[in-house]
């Protein structure tokens, strides 16, 4: 443990973490145009495509309330378009639009060229623990 700050506190060092990661994600998303809650949303949309957004929110760990704004950004950019939902008046389904499903092949290599850079850093038993301690993490409760 010898680049942990503050006595290994978890806080602090998630967060440098964090933001080394993010910089690394930006440097592939720049070239995209795309933020990297963007990025993941085209993902999940690229695997079902047609969903709730109530569920595009859940499945990036967003509240529902404040994703509208987010789907506004992907609409502008083209990426996606909003349709009545068939059977709730009240639903709107998200679909990709035609730029939106040409962007899969350079979305998926991005995907690829960003976990060269960390597994070039990890063996494959740093990452096994890695996925095991921010698996526990995420699942903690107060």
């Amino acid at each position: 443990m010898s680049n942990v700050h503050f006595q290994g506190s978890i806080w602090y060092n998630l967060d440098i973490a964090l933001r080394n990661s993010d910089n690394i994600y930006k440097e592939e998303l720049d070239a995209l145009g795309l933020a990297i809650i963007e990025w993941y949303l085209l993902q999940i949309l690229y695997e079902q495509d047609g969903q709730m957004a109530s569920s595009l929110a859940k499945a990036v760990g967003r509240p529902a309330t404040s994703f509208t704004p987010i789907l506004d950004k992907l609409a502008n950019k083209d990426l996606i378009e909003r349709r009545p939902h068939p059977v709730d008046r009240r639903g709107v389904l998200i679909y990709l639009t035609p730029k939106g499903r040409n962007l899969r092949q350079p979305v998926q290599a991005s995907l690829e060229r960003i976990e060269a850079k960390v597994c070039k850093k990890l063996s494959l038993k740093d990452f096994d623990g890695y996925q095991h301690i921010i698996t526990e993490l995420q699942t903690m409760t107060a």
